[in-house]
């Protein structure tokens, strides 16, 4: 192998360790701390559900665990109303009739204006587990938000929410949506969940037009872990949390939590002892920023348009808004198009290698998914760690062997063909699902940029361009597809196998035996 095709499985590494230090979670802040503080936030879960033992909706053992709640929250000094309804879920949201009895817990804080932010978190758990996870945390964690907000001057207001009957299908915050009077001033709405007890807390999904949310996130948040793919993954799946009836109200917001340790999800392992405080201190940063960033915006004029968005390893997010998504994809597909043209031209490329080098691409990524389908027969256990090294290592070794043995392209037909395979992917998809188009058009963004910059060396150019979208795509990539991982285990190996096989594509040129400048 060349030293370029060496300098792609470096590229690989480098992605890897990148992905293992994005999922790194924050340390615990004391119960001293100015900001959120984890520990204060254990201590008032422990407090709260000191037994263990699950709370399903109006049990005697919920019922004890929002009296505390109360109490806890007057002897902060706070004035605490509880709203007591019987209602039914809408039956747009569920086919089968939700109704029942519930048992809401609110504090609200007056700002200098009516307009209010809803923080909620829902205080019962379903009858196979104690719920500290889901949804015990959340609701210390607002505890913790409402300590913050007795010492806070804000331009809106604020009402805490804990809402009942979450788990037996939204009623709480059904009641509240339908039967209170601060719903009508509600502008906003903050959620907290958890599908597991441990990783990073992130915002997962939004209600309503969220361009305006998005870019408070990214003003305010640490450590932002957050993509536009989460939102489209869950809407494709039958759950709903209190953020569903908020959306189904109008009532825009944003979704958050962890969801590494999902064998604890609606089991009696979902205990405190079980709970990860550093997970706990990554919500509570979430929610703190959110508060933060909308105590004092302007709730009555926010932007309108929904957004595309992703952060990068944690540092920042890059966002857009949404319908620009298929125009951007366009005319980036028409600069590749017209860079194809001139190398052409130059006789660096030819019409029929750029068709097989896409034609390649295609059986590239059908024999990765092949791969992953083989993994699967293997019963390879991709839920655990560092087990699951073997499907990255087995993904890479099919893409050598691959490059080995396909048609030898020149290194130009090769990298262009993978960009118009890429560019051609997401033109359908910036239609229908324009949160996931850019993990297939970004990649593409420095060939342009590469011929342009090394123009006078050709060989260097689409090597530099190769190893460029290699780096973009693995970014992108790793990071979704270590999510997916903890979030699915086994049944992860066929998104897995698209998404290393669509990357590695980036480094078939390099890996290919002396990948030619023409053939």
């Amino acid at each position: 192998m060349s030293k370029w095709g060496w300098a792609a499985v470096g590229v690989l590494t480098l992605c890897l360790v990148l992905t293992a230090w994005r999922y790194r979670l924050p340390d615990v802040s004391p119960a001293d701390a100015k900001g959120f503080s984890s520990e204060r936030a254990m201590e008032t879960l422990k407090a709260l559900i000191p037994e263990d033992s699950p709370r399903p909706s109006q049990s005697p053992e919920h019922l004890a665990m929002v009296q505390r709640l109360i109490d806890q929250l007057e002897d902060m000094g706070l004035e605490v109303e509880t709203q007591l309804a019987n209602i039914c879920a809408p039956p747009e949201l569920f086919s089968t009739p939700r109704c029942g009895d519930v048992q809401n817990v609110l504090v609200h804080f007056a700002g200098r204006v009516e307009d209010t932010i809803l923080f909620t978190a829902h205080t019962d758990s379903v009858p196979t587990s104690p719920g500290a996870g889901d949804d015990g945390q959340g609701v210390a964690i607002l505890v913790e938000l409402a300590s913050k907000l007795q010492r806070m001057d804000t331009h809106n207001s604020v009402t805490i929410l804990f809402t009942d009957g979450e788990e037996r299908g939204l009623l709480g915050a059904t009641a509240f949506a339908e039967q209170h009077p601060l719903a009508q001033r509600a502008k906003v709405a903050v959620n907290l969940e958890a599908r597991g007890q441990s990783g990073l807390s992130t915002l997962f999904r939004t209600a309503g037009e969220d361009a305006w949310l998005i870019a408070l996130y990214a003003q305010h948040a640490k450590a932002p872990f957050t993509s536009s793919v989460h939102q489209v993954v869950f809407e494709t799946m039958p759950h709903y949390t209190d953020l569903s009836i908020w959306q189904h109200y109008g009532i825009p917001g944003v979704d958050f939590a962890f969801i590494d340790s999902p064998e604890a999800y609606h089991s009696m392992r979902d205990t405190v002892a079980r709970l990860d405080p550093r997970s706990v201190q990554s919500q509570g940063d979430n929610a703190l920023a959110m508060l933060e960033g909308l105590s004092n915006a302007d709730l009555s004029n926010t932007a309108a348009g929904h957004a595309a968005w992703f952060d990068v390893l944690g540092i920042a997010i890059l966002h857009w808004p949404r319908d620009w998504t298929p125009w951007l994809c366009l005319s980036w597909l028409a600069i590749v198009l017209g860079l194809a043209r001139r190398q052409q031209q130059s006789g660096a490329l030819n019409t029929q290698q750029l068709m097989l080098g896409i034609a390649c691409a295609v059986t590239h990524l059908v024999g990765s998914i092949g791969v992953s389908w083989l993994l699967i027969k293997a019963d390879v256990p991709l839920d655990q760690w560092p087990k699951s090294l073997i499907v990255v290592g087995a993904l890479t070794l099919w893409s050598l062997i691959y490059a080995r043995v396909t048609p030898r392209l020149s290194i130009h037909a090769g990298l262009l063909s993978t960009s118009l395979f890429l560019l051609l992917l997401s033109l359908p998809l910036s239609l229908y699902l324009p949160g996931i188009a850019h993990l297939f058009a970004l990649p593409t963004l420095g060939v342009p940029l590469a011929y342009w910059l090394l123009s006078r060396t050709p060989a260097h150019c689409a090597t530099i361009a190769a190893l460029v979208g290699l780096f973009i795509a693995a970014v992108l990539w790793f990071p979704l597809l270590e999510g997916v991982r903890v979030a699915l285990g086994a049944g992860a190996l066929i998104p897995t196998g698209v998404g290393f096989g669509l990357a590695l594509l980036w480094a078939l040129p390099l890996w290919r035996p002396g990948h030619p400048i023409v053939q």
